[in-house]
């Protein structure tokens, strides 16, 4: 875990380097060494996701993983508006390609602090013998078929995916359909954020009382409520209550999407519990593209209501389907 957790953090500090020392003078083979760096960076840190959801279960109690990662958005909300204006000073005060390397240079500093308390935590020994599969794949597809439990969850998911792409629209249809100007689209961005900050405690607080369920129930419920009420908005002051629901369904993926899935499975196969659901997500990576395609053709309303219609579905599932594990017997 630890290891993974420093390379991620390493690559940072090299990318800054690289910005500061070796990127003046851009040219085609220094922007694609840049790139690559990015994207080593950005394998790394998903590579190691499934060990850290992994060590995040066995570290901290299942009543109190809701709250946590609530906290956990929160005041990562909030340090994010603080972010955003030091971004615009370093990138306004200094030259390409030095601001970038400070900003990057910035991250490793701040992301080494993390790593420092990361290491700091304790970590019981495993109680088990963890093997790595030799046919993950094989292995997944034989999860899925013997865990019905957990293979109606992940279809939710994936129908949850696809849906989550309507709220990249929401700002652009304000634009088309009311000709919002930025100070609407810089007021609907505040309620987003404001929306976020109080559901965070709300939503970490019903998982940890509750189960992660009825916070998924409410992603699906809300997503679909979103979508209805931009397309029956009459003027930008109704609109906005749009993204006030888009926030708390936003709120709900950071908390329970994957803590569901934690609950759900035994510690020996948690790590590839968490893959599967990862693997079948990145399948709506071009869900983005599909989605302009269709409003394309079709037109904004036609394409968010039938998004509430597949929520609504997804909520159904979840209702009728998907059964809260917390007290149930986890499948070995």
């Amino acid at each position: 875990m630890l290891q993974f957790a420093f390379l991620h953090r390493l690559l940072f500090f090299i990318i800054a380097l690289f910005c500061i020392f070796l990127f003046p003078g851009l040219s085609s083979g220094k922007a694609a060494v840049f790139l690559m760096l990015l994207f080593i960076a950005a394998f790394t840190g998903s590579f190691a996701i499934p060990t850290w959801l992994h060590f995040f279960a066995k570290t901290v109690d299942v009543r109190k993983r809701g709250r946590l990662l609530s906290l956990r958005m929160f005041s990562g909300s909030l340090l994010g508006i603080l972010a955003g204006f030091l971004i615009s000073k370093v990138l306004s005060s200094f030259a390409f390609p030095v601001n970038y390397g400070i900003l990057f240079l910035t991250t490793f500093l701040l992301m080494l602090l993390s790593f420092l308390s990361l290491s700091r935590v304790h970590e019981e020994n495993e109680v088990f013998e963890f093997k790595a599969e030799k046919h993950p794949v094989k292995a997944g597809w034989e999860m899925l078929q013997s865990d019905k439990n957990f293979r109606s969850y992940v279809i939710t998911d994936m129908l949850g995916q696809w849906i989550s792409t309507a709220t990249a629209f929401f700002p652009v249809y304000a634009v088309s359909r009311f000709n919002a100007g930025a100070g609407a689209i810089g007021t609907f961005t505040s309620l987003l954020m404001i929306g976020m900050l109080v559901a965070n405690p709300v939503l970490g607080y019903l998982a940890d009382k509750k189960g992660h369920k009825i916070n998924i129930l409410i992603y699906h419920v809300f997503t679909a409520l979103a979508c209805l009420s931009a397309v029956f908005s009459t003027n930008l002051y109704i609109f906005g209550a749009v993204f006030l629901l888009s926030a708390v369904a936003q709120t709900v993926l950071g908390i329970s999407r994957t803590g569901i899935a934690l609950e759900m499975s035994h510690e020996s196969k948690r790590r590839m519990y968490i893959s599967v659901i990862g693997t079948f997500s990145s399948v709506f990576v071009i869900s983005g593209l599909i989605h302009g395609v269709f409003i394309e053709l079709a037109g904004y309303e036609t394409v968010f209501i039938a998004d509430a219609g597949i929520a609504l579905i997804a909520a159904w599932m979840v209702h009728k389907k998907v059964v809260e594990p917390r007290g149930q017997p986890i499948h070995e």
